[in-house]
């Protein structure tokens, strides 16, 4: 990255520029902000971890702290739609769902369209920078044109890396909506994730992108190994994550594109790779909600049930307990004998509304013996909405988990070192190495190019065949520069 692009991008109106996977958008940005930008900065990004990387980026080339603000768009939304509640028409305090959020977004491009509320914004900076612009839906894209009224704006984002698809509030398209309103400055393409670590990765990923673009056949010659097309297919695919286990030098991610991909190989791996939950964490809310809506005595058959999709494997004793359940029978004076604190703590669980029931109930699960959880975020974190469950603060334990879960968005959490996911949980995440069990699964172009360009050390992609090809990118969503 030459010092004349970030100065050129400090001083443009509404200038963009384009860069691939690793390449410097954030070190664009931050050079932009620390070296050449005049007053005080406002940077928006789209997620908290992004508002931390740009954070750690500003302090680290020592960026004074009061010329730039780092928040996400949904952020600076809500900041503003609610402080003009008359002017801007929100109706809505505490987003908790993609539809309040859409109003929020509304409410601000209202409230920024009006004489006052730009004074005030005026007053506070004197510029914006957006990153990651191909996450920008059409609200999204109108609150940054109505920035662009009347301060500098400038952008970076990677359409190769759009992949987010909403149906209410969809992608800005990239030709006509983004690069038909700002003017591009030029595009990064030198894989800087991958100098240290791995340059002939970064030099074959950079490839990748440009035969992706133009829907040429790839050749994975280097990071490929044969998938079986026979029953043995899973068995493989197992067998390579096993291998993987060996890797202990940093974090090793599977990639998957569906959840229920990912929750199956995290089954029959035991465990040892652990999947990974979205931030909103829907599964969360709705076992909290089956929970609110109960009696008592329905507590633990949901409970049991919510334990059973979390578990790798269910043991003899839980399987006791549900047929128990089941049959309306109370379990044996052996069982009870046998198993005292799991069978007083559903009882409890069955005789009150308490958290603490719930808290009990799950610590009990965890001690059986031979239990191991696949989907460990999750069930570790309906025990921390009976830990946090606050009767002043919270009217139900669906308010619980969204508070939390609130909390994680916001202080990010810390993932576990080896992992499952999917492309849109860890896109703009790195890791040091990557398995991909099933090329196949990413039938799209953007989807595989984020999953491919998550590792910095090592990439294993899994194939029936060494060349696979992709359908070009629809020029749509795409770019011309």
């Amino acid at each position: 990255m030459t010092d004349d692009l970030a100065a050129a991008f400090a001083g443009s109106c509404r200038g963009i520029v384009v860069a691939a996977a690793g390449c410097g958008k954030t070190e664009l940005i931050a050079q932009a902000v620390a070296k050449y930008a005049n007053g005080r900065q406002l940077v928006l990004t789209h997620t908290h971890a992004g508002v931390r990387a740009l954070r750690d980026r500003l302090r680290r080339l020592g960026a004074d702290p009061g010329t730039f603000r780092v928040d996400t768009i949904a952020g600076f939304a809500l900041r503003y739609a609610s402080a003009f509640p008359r002017i801007s028409n929100c109706q809505v305090t505490r987003p908790k769902t993609e539809e309040d959020y859409l109003q929020v977004y509304d409410a601000c491009a209202r409230a920024l369209s009006n004489r006052h509320v730009r004074d005030t914004v005026c007053n506070t900076y004197t510029g914006t920078y957006i990153d990651e612009y191909q996450d920008c839906t059409i609200r999204h894209h109108a609150i940054v044109k109505a920035l662009a009224d009347f301060l500098p704006c400038r952008a970076v984002g990677d359409p190769m890396q759009g992949i987010f698809d909403f149906a209410d509030d969809p992608l800005a398209d990239w030709n006509q909506d983004v690069l038909g309103y700002f003017v591009c400055l030029g595009e990064l393409t030198t894989p800087f994730r991958w100098t240290k670590t791995n340059p002939a990765l970064g030099e074959w990923l950079g490839g990748v992108r440009d035969k992706l673009v133009s829907g040429c056949s790839i050749d994975l010659d280097g990071y490929w190994k044969q998938l079986p097309d026979t029953r043995t297919r899973i068995a493989a695919q197992v067998a390579e994550c096993k291998r993987a286990l060996s890797l202990k030098d940093g974090a090793v991610v599977v990639i998957r594109k569906w959840d229920k991909q990912m929750f199956a190989i995290g089954k029959m791996l035991k465990g040892t790779f652990a999947c990974m939950e979205e931030v909103e964490c829907r599964a969360l809310a709705i076992v909290c909600g089956r929970l609110d809506e109960a009696i008592p005595g329905q507590r633990p058959a949901i409970l049991l049930d919510f334990a059973r999709q979390c578990m790798t494997s269910v043991p003899a004793a839980f399987k006791t307990l549900e047929n128990c359940l089941i049959a309306g029978k109370a379990p044996s004076p052996k069982f009870l004998a046998a198993y005292p604190g799991l069978c007083r703590s559903l009882a409890y669980s069955a005789s009150t509304e308490t958290p603490a029931a719930i808290i009990s109930v799950l610590s009990e699960i965890a001690m059986l013996r031979d239990v191991s959880f696949h989907r460990k975020e999750l069930y570790f974190e309906l025990r921390n909405v009976g830990i946090n469950f606050d009767p002043d603060l919270d009217e139900s334990l669906q308010a619980t988990a969204w508070r939390i879960r609130e909390s994680t968005r916001r202080a990010g959490r810390r993932l576990p070192r080896l992992l499952i996911s999917r492309t849109v949980l860890i896109k703009g995440l790195e890791f040091e190495h990557a398995l991909i069990p099933d090329a196949d699964d990413f039938d799209n172009a953007k989807d595989f190019y984020v999953a491919v360009t998550r590792a910095s050390k090592t990439l294993c992609v899994l194939s029936n065949k060494r060349y696979i090809s992709r359908a070009k990118p629809n020029a749509a969503n795409f770019y011309d520069v």
